[in-house]
Order: structure tokens, then C-alpha cells, then sequence
């Protein structure tokens, strides 16, 4: 696996000078930033200067040319949404050079996502913006006049920042940045109330700007972007420069699979997407983030699957899809509720790749494992339809019939009121509501009626599910003697979904079934290049074995793989060893026998530290089941703990060790390199397989509470491969 050169510049700690400090009424809670609150969140981690960030030049007034360096990586990293780095990367800046008004400015920039932070970053700059010469002032003030503007006058707003950058290009008429960042804004808000009047007048602003630097990364981007929804082909030669431009950006590889979807070009699409995964997991790995900290990383893997499924790399898209079910689960930041997570995402995509390609045993043996129930009806009932599907295809009718009894139970609970009036209102609520359940209940029982020896009746169910796969009503057709009507559905598939592999696969062995080899032959012929794609023991490719021609396993493209990994693994837990007394000693390294919670906090004067001990002491006889150990290491010198010992004070169930030097503060990243000040963590380790790795982490300026999440999504992890 490829890892980005880090630069020789940043040897010394002594460069990670403090932020301003501004006046405070009092001293902040351990683990809060002085700075205010916009600096608690967001990477308070060292930003290294790294190779494939984009191609940028956005002078700025800075005492040392480092600072440059890091600005210009910044706002490459804005152009690839690349936000959290891009925030880790001003940071940086201002931390080399406390009084850089543009550090705060890029800092607010990168939380384009997060209004009340971006303002907290924006009122530094404020301050500051003296210190700058007259271009960068109006840069800072371009953006206070935008959030000067209420958020809910949408349209406002976008004029006055569209005004704001026409008025630094009217005096900085070669500015590129605010040229491409005129492009931006011009499609950032065309849903925010300015609707884009010319695509051809926002084209030709990245036109002037590619003229000057035919890599910069943003053009491309923003090229993407604006033909996306518009003319996919106008943005063909973006898409082939987006990723080169930043190639250790991920989005800069995602991008251009939107315009190769389009075109429905899905192998293109996905080794784009593809590229995509394996550099955030190259990145992830070298900071130690979690995948639910990167802006659109589970919408990019999700469409990674669609993708690989389309073209029949089936292998890759389960183990991606199962992948992104594995993936630590956070009370708000990767919630199972969340339609829009990893999880979730993760879970759907995994069904529909399965019954897509009628993988029906590897179905059932994944519906107590990464497809098990949880407690969301919408995935209860599409998770109820595959299974049952799938029990019904490998002879398990029984389980088929309790998949049926469950549909029917969720269809018994929605009861509709007494009052007339509300009732035709809530009749048609639960009309829309049971109309999946309707779906699925036509579908099993159109599957275990087949399986039953009446293919007729059969097919009087499967009509009866307004969405079920074209494939499964042609196969369907054709079994009930309705020769017809099961090759034009079979076709009417096919061609609804150009560019995808399975429907024109099921169109082959249905024209086979019906005799018209030479029909299936030209079919055959159109689809030969995306034969090379697929996976060759697909059910339906063996069914038409020595009809297809010879098939081939696909080569790996070395390209691609040397980007890094295709799926995120957890990341190896730094070796340690804390205590004296063997009964108070904690020894990690490849022979840590238990998983371990471990727990960093801030000694026993941090009232919010003193609290999470309490509750996961209040939970350690669970851990304890578990197979959980639970460690807690402290700032506190040991003279010091050793004396609350002594004093009664400490009555945890639980050792609590010293780490005074906060060297492994540090090597656990619990650690604000810019503050030179120690965070909280929490941790779940576990050294399955003979390497310790971090199976759940989070770092924070507050201590995490939520013991009995952390106990479910432990126990969760640990069950997994």
C-alpha cells in the first residue's frame, strides 16, 4: 500500500507554537480548547504536509514560508471536500502562525457544513484581518457578509457572496481562486435559492482558470458538478483529470464516476469509486480517523457497490457492503437509525447485490450475522423479503412461511382510528406505509406457490408486487407457458437498465429457454467486455456455462490497489506497558490475552472524568461477562493516585494507572498537538489474530458517557470476523 511522503519540515515538536489566546472569563473544562468552543471539535492532531493534495496558489501574508505551504494544501483540500484535513491543515498554519487572519478564514471555510463553528473560526480572522493586506481582507469580509445574512434568506445570501467575489476579481482581476471559487458558489446554491442562469457562463470561468493551471483540482471538480445533472459528456475531460489532479483526495476519484454513471459507463465507474475507497482507507490509516469522521464516505462506498454489482464484481461489492456494516457504530455520528450511515447504507446495498444476483445461500447464512434484525421496520421488512426469498430458493420453506407470518404481524399492528374524520386520512398513511409489506407478502408467496409445483398461481402473486425484479416476472412468464410476455419483459429489463450486466444475463438464458440461440448470441456480443468484469461463478453464469464463452477471473489493476486498501481495517494499537505492581499493570502488545477498554482521562479534578469512570465502573461486571477488561489511565503522577488509594477515594473496580509523561496520551493520539494538552479517549483493543488493533475509538474535549452503547457496540465487534 502506497503511503504519501510526509515532509522532512515538521521534525521538530517545537514548531507547534500555541493558537492565540483570547481573553477568557475563566479557564476551560480539561480538555476544552482555550480558544473557544468552535476549536473543541473538528482534528486537534498535527497536519503534515502530503503529497497529491492538488495543485493550488493562493498567496497569503505569513512570516514563514511553511505557513504558504500549509494554506495552499488547505484550500486544495476544500477543493476535494476534504474538509476535515482541510480544517487539520489551517490548524496547522495557525498554529506556526498565530497571527495569520486566512488560517481562520480557511478554518471556517472547511466547516462549510457547520454554520455555528465556521462562525467561531470567522470571528478570529475578524480580529485579526489588520494583519493582512487588502485582497485578504476582502476575502474574510466576503464571508462575515454571507453569515451576516440570516440562514433562512437563502437567496440573500447567495447574491451577497456571489457579489463579495466579483468584487475582489473587479480589483484582483488574475485572482484564479476567487474565479473558481465564483464557479463554487455558482453551483453550490443553485438549489439555495439562485438557480444557475448560464451553464455555459459558469463553464467558461473554469475555462479561464484551466488556461492558467490545466490541474487545478476545483476546476475539475466544479466542471463535474456543473454538467452532472445537465450534459454528463461535457464534463468527460474533468473526469478523466479530476483524480490525477488530487490523487491522495478521494473525492477527486469519486467525481468522476457521477459522470461515468451517467454514461452509463459502470466498469469506469467503478474503478473510479474504487480509487475512491482505497485512498480514504490509505489516509485513515496514516491519521487513525474513523470512516465516519470523512465528509460522504458511506454515500461513496454505497455507490462503490451499486457499481461493482452493475457489472457483476460481486465479490468486491459483498465484501464492501459488509465492511461498511462492520464499521464502529457512534451514538451520533454512525447511528443504525441513520438511513444515510454506513450501517445502514451497508445493509441495504449487501440485500440488493445478494438477490440481484440470486445468491441465495450466502443470503441465508448472512441473516444472523451481518444481516440480522434490528429494529428499523424499513429494513425490517426488505430484510424479511430476501431472506424469506432465499430460505424459500434453498428448500428452507418453513423459515420462507415465519418470513410471511412476520410480514403479515407488522401489516396487523397498523390499526386506523374511530373517528371518521381522521379515518380517511389515515387510511391513506396506511396505505403508503404497507404498501412494501404488500410488496413482499406478493413476492413470498409467488416464490413458495413456484416451489409448491403451480407456476400459474404463482404468477398471480408476483403480479401482484408493483416492483418486483423484471427478471423474476420474465422466469416467471415463461414457467407459466407465457412465452411472449416472458422474453418482452425480459428485453423491457434489459433495456431499462443499459450498461448493467444481470438483466442482460437473465435476457440470454431466458432467449435459450425459448429456443432463439441466435438472439442470445448477439446479446452475448454486445455485453462480451462487461463478461471480462463479472465474477465467473455467479449462479446464472454457471446455469450458461459453455454459452458465454470462456470466462476469466478479472486481473487486479496494481494502479488502483497501490492507492490502499480496498475495505478499512482497524487500526493497530500502539504497544505498551503502564504500572509497577503486577495486580496494577496493563500490557499491551501481541499477547493481550482480552479485549481492553481503555480509558484515558484527566485525573480526579476533571468532574466530567470522575463521572464516565462512574459509569463504566457501574458496568463493569457486564464487561466482565463480556470478556471485557477495563483499564483507566490517568495524567496523575502515580504518588498521586497511589494517595487517593490511600485516602479511600478510589473505589473503582477497575486499575487506574498513571501516564504523567502522557507519552501514551500521545501515542493513542489523546493528545492536542496544537495546545500541547491532553484529551480524553476511549478505546475498545483487541488483539484477535495476534495484533492489537483499535476496534472502536473516540477522542474528544469531553469524556465519552454512553457506557451501555459502548457495552451493545463492543459486543457487536467483537462477534465479527
Amino acid at each position: 500500500m502506497k503511503r504519501f511522503r510526509l515532509a522532512s519540515i515538521l521534525g521538530s515538536a517545537a514548531l507547534l507554537v500555541a493558537l492565540p489566546t483570547f481573553a477568557q472569563d475563566a479557564a476551560p473544562p480539561a480538555g476544552h480548547s482555550v480558544h473557544g468552543e468552535a476549536f473543541n471539535e473538528g482534528p486537534r492532531q498535527k497536519a503534515h504536509l502530503l503529497e497529491g493534495m492538488g495543485n493550488i496558489s493562493f498567496p497569503i501574508t505569513a512570516k514563514d514560508p511553511v505557513v504558504q505551504r500549509f494554506f495552499n494544501q488547505g484550500v486544495g483540500q476544500l477543493h476535494g471536500f476534504f474538509y476535515f484535513e482541510a480544517e487539520r491543515s489551517f490548524r496547522q498554519a495557525a498554529a506556526l502562525d498565530p497571527e495569520c487572519p486566512m488560517a481562520f478564514w480557511g478554518m471556517a471555510m472547511a466547516n462549510v457544513n457547520n454554520e455555528k463553528r465556521a462562525k467561531g473560526f470567522l470571528d478570529k480572522a475578524e480580529k485579526l484581518k489588520a494583519k493582512a493586506g487588502k485582497r485578504e481582507q476582502m476575502w474574510i469580509a466576503l464571508l462575515s457578509d454571507y453569515y451576516k445574512v440570516g440562514s433562512g434568506e437563502r437567496e440573500k445570501r447567495a447574491r451577497a457572496y456571489v457579489k463579495g467575489l466579483e468584487g475582489i476579481l473587479n480589483d484582483f482581476p488574475d485572482d484564479l481562486e476567487a474565479k473558481i471559487f465564483l464557479a463554487w458558489t455558482l453551483w453550490h446554491h443553485k438549489d439555495k435559492g439562485l438557480p444557475i442562469q448560464s451553464h455555459q457562463a459558469v463553464e467558461s470561468l473554469i475555462a479561464d482558470v484551466l488556461r492558467v493551471n490545466p490541474m487545478h483540482p476545483g476546476a475539475h471538480h466544479y466542471r463535474i458538478h456543473l454538467w452532472d445533472d445537465e450534459k454528463a459528456t461535457r464534463a468527460l475531460p474533468s473526469a478523466e483529470l479530476f483524480g490525477p489532479s488530487s490523487p491522495a483526495v478521494a473525492h477527486a476519484w469519486h467525481m468522476p464516476g457521477h459522470i461515468y454513471s451517467k454514461l452509463h459507463r459502470y466498469a469506469d465507474a467503478a474503478r473510479q469509486q474504487e480509487a475512491s475507497a482505497r485512498v480514504d482507507h490509505a489516509n485513515m490509516i496514516r491519521d487513525a480517523v474513523m470512516p465516519y469522521q470523512i465528509h460522504n464516505y458511506a454515500h461513496n462506498n454505497q455507490w462503490l457497490i451499486t457499481d461493482l454489482a452493475y457489472v457483476g464484481r460481486v465479490r468486491d461489492a459483498i465484501a464492501v457492503a459488509e465492511n461498511l456494516i462492520e464499521i464502529p457504530r457512534h451514538p451520533k455520528l454512525n447511528k443504525i437509525e441513520d438511513s444515510g450511515g454506513c450501517a445502514r447504507y451497508g445493509r441495504s446495498r449487501l440485500l440488493e447485490t445478494l438477490v440481484k444476483w440470486e445468491l441465495w445461500e450466502a443470503l441465508v447464512a448472512r441473516a444472523g450475522t451481518h444481516l440480522g434484525p434490528i429494529d428499523v421496520q424499513e429494513d425490517t421488512i426488505a430484510r424479511l423479503r430476501a431472506v424469506g426469498t432465499a430460505c424459500i430458493k434453498t428448500g428452507l420453506r418453513d423459515r420462507g412461511r415465519a418470513a410471511i407470518a412476520e410480514l403479515e404481524a407488522i401489516m396487523a399492528k397498523e390499526k386506523l382510528p374511530d373517528d371518521p374524520k381522521k379515518k380517511e386520512a389515515a387510511e391513506k398513511d396506511r396505505d403508503r406505509k404497507l404498501k412494501p409489506v404488500r410488496n413482499a407478502l406478493a413476492e413470498l408467496w409467488g416464490h413458495l406457490t413456484a416451489e409448491a409445483g403451480d407456476p400459474k398461481a404463482a404468477l398471480e402473486h408476483f403480479k401482484k408486487a408493483d416492483d418486483l425484479r423484471k427478471s423474476v416476472l420474465a422466469a416467471a412468464y415463461l414457467e407459466a407457458g407465457e412465452k411472449d410476455l416472458a422474453e418482452k419483459t425480459a428485453r423491457s429489463a434489459a433495456e431499462g437498465a443499459k450498461g448493467q450486466l444481470a438483466p442482460r444475463v437473465y435476457l440470454v438464458e431466458i432467449l435459450f429457454r425459448l429456443g432463439k440461440a441466435d438472439e442470445a448470441a448477439k446479446v452475448i456480443e454486445d455485453i462480451k467486455d462487461l463478461l471480462k468484469e463479472a465474477d465467473p461463478d455467479l449462479p446464472v453464469l454457471a446455469r450458461l456455462s459453455g454459452k458465454l464463452g470462456l470466462l476469466s477471473s478479472r486481473a487486479p489493476v496494481p494502479e488502483i490497489e497501490r492507492l490502499g486498501p480496498l475495505v478499512w481495517r482497524p487500526p493497530a494499537a500502539a504497544a505498551f506497558k503502564l504500572g509497577e505492581a503486577p495486580q496494577e499493570t496493563c500490557t499491551v502488545d501481541g499477547q493481550l490475552e482480552h479485549p481492553l477498554l481503555l480509558l484515558f482521562y484527566l485525573g480526579s479534578k476533571c468532574s466530567h472524568c470522575v463521572e464516565q469512570l462512574g459509569k463504566f465502573a457501574e458496568l463493569s461486571e457486564a464487561m466482565s461477562v463480556a470478556g471485557i477488561s477495563v483499564v483507566a489511565v490517568s495524567t496523575e503522577t502515580s504518588e498521586e493516585l497511589r494517595a487517593q488509594r490511600e485516602a479511600g477515594k478510589i473505589k473503582y473496580p477497575f486499575p487506574l494507572l498513571s501516564d504523567a509523561s502522557l507519552k501514551t496520551f500521545k501515542e493513542y493520539r489523546c493528545y492536542d498537538d496544537f495546545e500541547n494538552v491532553p484529551l480524553h479517549g476511549t478505546f475498545l483493543v483487541d488483539a484477535k489474530g495476534g495484533t492489537p488493533r483499535i476496534r472502536w475509538q473516540e477522542i474528544s474535549y469531553t469524556p465519552f458517557m454512553e457506557a451501555t452503547f459502548f457495552l451493545a457496540e463492543a459486543k457487536r465487534l467483537l462477534r465479527l470476523p
